[in-house]
């Protein structure tokens, strides 16, 4: 009976000592294999998983008194995060900026909720960055991480109005390469192979995306289009928006004209999804 009650408190220890580590609360994690080792000495496992949390710790704690703050220490410490407890350590270090800034901050340049998509949080994730784009609407970097983290909740059309509006207001402050969406990270790449756009192609995301019925086009008066845009792309896809909000023959006409000299092969893949 005492060797069951003993296999069922290893069990225990262990259970809680891999959750600490998720969370990456070192000390709980080293803690818990330390009580485990107690009563099983023999559990190599537990030791091996002790000899690295502890490590781990130590570092931490070192790093800590150098950078006088524990948020510094865990971000410091990110080249030692073995590839196991990376997930782990992204979370920690979110769990903590927030903690100290309060939720939706910008941790690095990053917002806090792309440090708990990267360790896999997306709820939290989601919920951080709309904190962050609360804080600072026109944060694009924010904002295409929110279409990120609603794509992989499966909310698509969410995600694509967020995609959108980051493309629109500022093309050059998102990632093409870490869009979620793949039809959305494909847009780039069709716009320089198939539409041959003059520039850098993230700024013609917008228009591309709108062309193929991907993103949807605000009216030119509402928010989600960059202010004055000067970049092709960007004018070809203000002229959709006004196109589709002329009132007159003449200035649908002069709105053709102007989209047909900035893109010719775009311009006639809109004429023909028009019909």
């Amino acid at each position: 009976m005492r060797q069951l009650d003993l296999f069922a408190e290893r069990t225990l220890h262990v259970v809680r000592a891999r959750r600490a580590l998720r969370d990456f609360d070192l000390a709980a994690a080293c803690e818990e294999f330390r009580a485990t080792l107690a009563d099983f000495p023999s559990d190599s496992a537990a030791r091996q998983e002790l000899e690295c949390a502890s490590a781990l710790l130590a570092r931490r704690d070192h790093l800590a008194q150098q950078h006088g703050d524990m948020l510094g220490a865990l971000l410091a410490l990110r080249e030692e995060v073995p590839p196991e407890l990376l997930a782990a350590w992204h979370r920690g270090v979110a769990r903590e900026a927030e903690a100290l800034h309060g939720a939706g901050c910008i941790v690095q340049r990053e917002p806090a909720g792309v440090y708990w998509l990267l360790g896999g949080d997306l709820e939290q994730g989601e919920r951080s960055l709309r904190a962050t784009l609360a804080r600072d609407p026109g944060n694009v970097r924010a904002r295409a991480a929110h279409g990120d983290a609603l794509y992989r909740l499966g909310d698509v059309g969410g995600a694509r109005v967020e995609y959108g509006r980051a493309f629109a207001e500022r093309p050059d402050g998102v990632a093409l390469e870490r869009i979620a969406d793949p039809e959305v990270a494909a847009l780039g790449a069709a716009a320089a192979c198939e539409y041959e756009v003059d520039g850098d192609p993230v700024f013609w995301v917008a228009a591309v995306g709108a062309v193929e019925g991907i993103f949807d086009v605000p009216p030119p008066t509402l928010p989600g289009l960059a202010d004055e845009p000067t970049a092709p792309g960007l004018l070809f896809y203000r002229a959709i928006a006004e196109h589709r909000a002329a009132r007159t023959h003449a200035e649908r006409v002069a709105i053709r004209e102007r989209m047909r000299r900035l893109s010719p092969t775009l311009f006639a893949r809109y004429l023909e999804r028009r019909r």
